[in-house]
């Protein structure tokens, strides 16, 4: 990358195990998790943390259920299965990272139909492999949104034990708990030099933070990317200063559709029909920062909208409603269409299965990652700590000192905030959290 302004200063240059580089979820899982395995480690984070896919996720922590709706256990199915039990841990307090301080926006989402599923579906959905997680709900125990429907509603409704979060709560509680490890930076990262046991990276302070740009360098033994669609860019900067080929990424569109005002109940789920492999649409409630309600609505109606302008995905998505919710009036609703670039490993424009973790060495040891859905961050913190030991590359000796010494110095330095959630962006309340 180009050299800073102010590169000829004097720099601060601190020792550690780890460097991360990007605040989604994925980067500040990892960090958590390595901290807390005595790692000294710092992040990285050149806008506001989880800006991106992290703040556009809809919050469902999928244990394979929606990969499943085709009739069969899908791979994806099988590595998302452990996710919700162990996210569910976290958020009770009873597992590090502690996420308690978050807020659980259901304990639960459903499935539904607009009509009713053939049997071989039905039974798949009680067979001993889904059984656990979903249950068949009864018309009096049906969800506000279903229940207004009265007997107009003649599909099926299961009820899916995989939480669903606020995903604002959740960064929020990861940064509050790991403040001074987080840093604030300009994206004009700068690699330095490297060989097969370290790397040196070198910082600066972004300018709408004051400070005039100060540098700082980062020796470290690994270098870890977890900046979505900003792997791109610092994987291509790599390659330079290697020289070497960087980690190849693909980009998978969106356009999500979010609605606000009128009488729109609170609800957690997906549209199914019967032989898709995709939800219709995924709807997910949320309160904007005036405490005002709103839904926003994803899967196959977000992957399809990709290809629309913003007032034909719009038009779309009023259709989808009054077909499959023709109860509900939308008349008073605000819309706003948010789009966004899914990053992932590279799998010749395939969904990957799980997420992809990748381990280059020029200049240095670095690890790319894409952890594909919000729900993997706590494999992608295995995945990773797994690498690094592999690698002989466990907490050094004097690590909890060192770290001590390192947070000390950077005391001064600014700290990212939280990114605003997409519905206060959509309809014009950003603001800094």
């Amino acid at each position: 990358m180009n050299d800073h302004p102010t590169i000829g200063r004097a720099h601060r240059e601190v020792t550690l195990d780890v460097v991360v580089l990007g605040g989604g979820i994925a980067g500040l899982w990892l960090l958590a998790h390595l901290r807390a395995r005595g790692y000294s480690a710092l992040l990285c984070e050149s806008e506001a943390l989880g800006r991106g896919q992290t703040i556009a996720a809809q919050g469902i922590i999928h244990g394979g259920t929606k990969y499943a709706i085709g009739g069969t256990l899908s791979k994806a199915s099988h590595e998302l299965a452990a996710m919700p039990s162990r996210w569910l841990r976290c958020l009770d307090g009873d597992d590090q990272p502690d996420l308690s301080a978050a807020r659980v926006l259901s304990p639960h989402h459903y499935l539904f139909t607009d009509q009713r599923l053939g049997t071989r579906f039905t039974a798949f959905l009680a067979s001993k492999s889904l059984r656990a997680r979903v249950t068949p709900v009864a018309e009096d125990e049906r969800p506000e949104l279903l229940a207004r429907a009265g007997s107009r509603f003649r599909g099926s409704v299961y009820r899916v034990d995989e939480p669903v979060v606020d995903v604002p709560s959740v960064l929020a509680a990861l940064r509050q708990q790991h403040l001074r490890a987080l840093l604030a930076v300009h994206a004009d990262v700068r690699w330095l030099d490297g060989n097969d046991e370290e790397i040196t990276v070198e910082v600066h302070v972004d300018e709408r933070h004051g400070n005039g740009g100060d540098p700082c360098r980062l020796r470290c033994r690994r270098v870890v990317l977890t900046a979505g669609v900003g792997n791109e860019a610092l994987g291509r900067a790599l390659a330079g200063a290697g020289p070497g080929v960087p980690p190849r990424m693909q980009r998978r569109p969106l356009q999500m559709v979010l609605l606000r005002g009128g009488d729109l109940p609170a609800f957690y789920g997906h549209c199914i029909s019967a032989g898709s492999d995709t939800p219709r649409f995924t709807l997910v409630s949320f309160r904007d920062a005036q405490d005002r309600p709103g839904w926003y609505l994803g899967g196959a109606l977000s992957d399809s909208g990709a290809g629309r302008d913003a007032q034909g995905q719009l038009e779309t998505a009023r259709r989808e409603l009054a077909t499959v919710l023709p109860w509900v009036d939308l008349a008073d609703c605000q819309a706003a269409t948010l789009t966004l670039d899914r990053a992932e490993g590279y799998r010749a424009g395939r969904r990957p299965s799980g997420p992809v973790v990748e381990h280059l060495r020029h200049p240095g040891p670095v690890t790319v990652v894409w952890p594909t859905k919000l729900a993997f961050a706590p494999r992608v913190a295995e995945l990773v700590e797994a690498r690094l030991r592999d690698d002989g590359v466990a907490p050094s000796a004097g690590s909890a000192r060192r770290d001590a010494e390192t947070l000390a110095r950077l005391d001064a330095w600014p700290r990212p905030a939280v990114a605003t959630p997409p519905w206060d962006v959509a309809f014009g309340q950003e603001a800094a959290r």
